[in-house]
């Protein structure tokens, strides 16, 4: 669950005022096999007033078969140029069903170039049988929700406690699009409290350069180390 304290409300206003003209749109949407709602940072719905952090209850539209949810996804301004936060908490089902929860942003600027795509799970509270399956993807179309371009590997949990990543590595091209997609199938039907955080971040692949320093670092340090070891012998 992501919790907001109030001095990152009161610092994700400030930078609001200063991104307002260029803020990137960022929507949430929620669909199983015959529905679908989406709700946009900002829009109908969103019940935190502060541009970069969309938080909304789906049961508030009448979705079928979800009696409720509360999501909340953060992107820029708060958390920076290429950056997601998925969060959901207190999912109650009337049945068992496939629910779809997808948070996606668009017109991110950085970091461009080779760059990798890092998405990190966790599973905090799951007190019913359901089966989260999380994806992060990276779109040069620039299209909310496109999930045709550069993606992670699927991460699969079951158990509260469990965290994974994975990553996957490409050449972003501003501005592009960021996209978390958590498929969750619910055996059980009922208030399952829920809770799983996804992480989607972009960041650049060192240069040569770089990578060649820190090489040349680790030889120059196990010379010394292999010195000693032969002195010491």
């Amino acid at each position: 669950m992501l919790k907001i304290s109030g001095a990152v409300l009161s610092a994700a206003l400030v930078l609001s005022t200063f991104a307002a003209t260029a803020q990137a749109a960022m929507e949430v949407k929620v669909s199983d096999n015959l529905y679908s709602v989406t709700v946009a940072d900002q829009g109908p719905g969103d019940s935190v007033p502060i541009p970069g952090i969309l938080q909304t209850n789906i049961s508030q539209f009448y979705f079928w078969g979800l009696n409720d949810a509360t999501i909340t996804g953060a992107g820029s301004p708060v958390l920076g140029e290429g950056a997601l936060a998925l969060n959901t908490l207190d999912i109650a089902v009337g049945t068992p069903t496939t629910l779809t929860v997808a948070l996606s942003e668009n017109d991110e600027m950085l970091p461009t170039g080779p760059a990798y795509l890092n998405q990190q799970f966790s599973l905090t509270s799951l007190s019913g049988n359901a089966t989260v399956t999380l994806t992060g993807y990276e779109s040069n179309s620039n299209k909310l929700f496109d999930t045709t371009g550069l993606a992670t590997k699927p991460l699969s949990l079951s158990a509260v406690g469990g965290v994974t990543d994975s990553s996957a590595v490409g050449l972003f091209k501003a501005p592009y699009s960021l996209t978390e997609v958590a498929t969750i199938v619910f055996q059980t039907c009922g208030e399952l409290d829920l809770q799983f955080t996804g992480n989607l971040a972009a960041s650049p692949v060192p240069e040569p350069a770089s990578i060649l320093l820190f090489g040349t670092v680790l030889a120059a340090a196990g010379l010394v180390m292999r010195k000693r070891f032969v002195t010491n012998n």
